[in-house]
């Protein structure tokens, strides 16, 4: 298994509980990390943990600012985290920005809804799981060839 496949099982896994339970399990996140600078350890030695380390870094950089200001949650976080340590700084910062051009796209369809519903009399938050868009965001990345399948 190269960690082109361990991301997708990672995102299918997200997916599957964030759209179900709105929650990205801490036991998946923390695992998928390990696993991440485990496999690139035993592949490369010291500097494929460094990679691995800087690649996870990366991944909460990338969310921090939005974290703390609430749009998104803990779990979106460590999803992106847990990415880095499997792809990488470079590749999981164009993970990043391909998803939140998704997520900005796939933001639009609830709030229009929310709008229309304000000028209803009818108020409620408008929310979306983003593992969904930073999923998108990976297959995008899949898509433009820069990660080998084999």
């Amino acid at each position: 298994m190269n960690s082109a496949w361990a991301c997708a099982a990672l995102f299918t896994a997200a997916l599957c509980t964030d759209l179900q339970e709105r929650v990205i399990p801490n036991t998946l996140t923390l695992s998928a990390a390990l696993g991440g600078l485990a496999f690139h350890t035993l592949l490369s030695g010291v500097p494929g943990a460094l990679w691995s380390v800087q690649g996870g870094l990366t991944g909460l950089a990338c969310l921090f600012i939005p974290f703390v200001l609430g749009g998104v949650g803990g779990g979106d976080v460590k999803l992106l985290a847990a990415t880095g340590t499997w792809v990488g700084a470079h590749a999981l910062f164009s993970v990043f920005l391909y998803g939140a051009m998704a997520g900005g796209a796939m933001a639009l369809v609830p709030y229009l809804r929310h709008r229309r519903s304000r000028r209803h009399g009818e108020t409620s938050a408008v929310t979306m799981p983003y593992s969904l868009a930073m999923a998108t965001g990976y297959a995008a990345y899949l898509l433009m060839g820069k990660v080998p399948l084999g």
